[in-house]
């Protein structure tokens, strides 16, 4: 038999999945919640329902028949629209959701300073390539070996709207010419220029390639991650509504107390 723990966990789960439902369906439908997708689903299965009660009716005169046309196209209908749902759904959730996950990276990553970041692409290097990096002075800012080929490694913390050009990368270049490297790698958080795809051989590694990157290694956010701050954002908004109204109660009584001494006193 069930205790009451199970029971609240067993609610805990359904609420959860509701809140996810709702928040899914309404970025799918533009806006619309859950319940007004089911409204909309119960007024397309009457609509047909209805036309096909009233057209077999006066086919075969006779409400029997007719009833019964009207349920089995109802049941038709709720299927299709289940299962057209439920394929478009699972795809657009998983866009969803990278969506949210990139938008999560782009927050963590602002949060580093230029050393914390250099010293998490180190890490995140040292995984990937199953070797050790070495932080460099001047303008190189990692060196390892890979396969037993050296390479340099230039990383560039900058916004999304901010492409990576040549004249950033002359420095960078200049240096490794000096030091007879032969290959490099250069990572950023944004993207490259054209220019610099078109005339470097280098491995370049945008903001998609450290996601990529992340994903093989396992810290790119998880289903579960992302639901979490899904469930995480509604209680912070839910809370702020809470927060709000319980103000709006107090200005309220706190206005019928003037109010009162005004009166009495007049």
């Amino acid at each position: 038999m069930k205790s009451l723990t199970d029971y609240k966990k067993d609610f805990r789960r359904f609420q959860k999945k509701l809140i996810l439902n709702n928040y899914y369906t309404s970025e799918i439908k533009r806006g619309k919640s859950l319940y007004a997708t089911m409204l909309d689903w119960l007024f397309t299965t009457l609509a047909i329902s209805l036309f096909v009660y009233v057209t077999s009716y006066n086919f075969f005169d006779s409400l029997v028949a007719s009833s019964m046309l009207a349920v089995l196209s109802a049941f038709f209908c709720v299927t299709v629209l289940y299962w057209n749902n439920r394929r478009k759904k699972s795809k657009k959730i998983a866009e969803i959701n990278d969506e949210i996950a990139h938008k999560w990276i782009i927050n963590e990553i602002s949060k580093f300073d230029n050393r914390d970041f250099l010293m998490w692409i180190k890490e995140m290097f040292e995984i990937y390539y199953n070797t050790t990096f070495h932080l460099h002075a001047k303008f190189i800012d990692l060196i390892g070996e890979i396969e037993g080929e050296i390479y340099a490694v230039k990383c560039f913390k900058c916004p999304q709207d901010v492409k990576i050009t040549l004249k950033d990368l002359e420095n960078f270049m200049l240096e490794v010419k000096e030091l007879n490297i032969k290959e490099a790698i250069i990572v950023t958080t944004s993207y490259f220029s054209d220019e610099v795809k078109e005339k470097l051989n280098y491995v370049l590694m945008d903001f998609e390639h450290i996601k990529r990157i992340m994903k093989e290694i396992g810290q790119y956010p998880t289903r579960n991650d992302i639901e979490d701050q899904i469930i995480s954002d509604y209680n912070y908004k839910k809370d702020n509504i809470k927060k709000v109204l319980k103000n709006r109660s107090k200005d309220r009584i706190f206005k019928f107390i003037i109010l009162g001494i005004v009166l009495y006193i007049y």
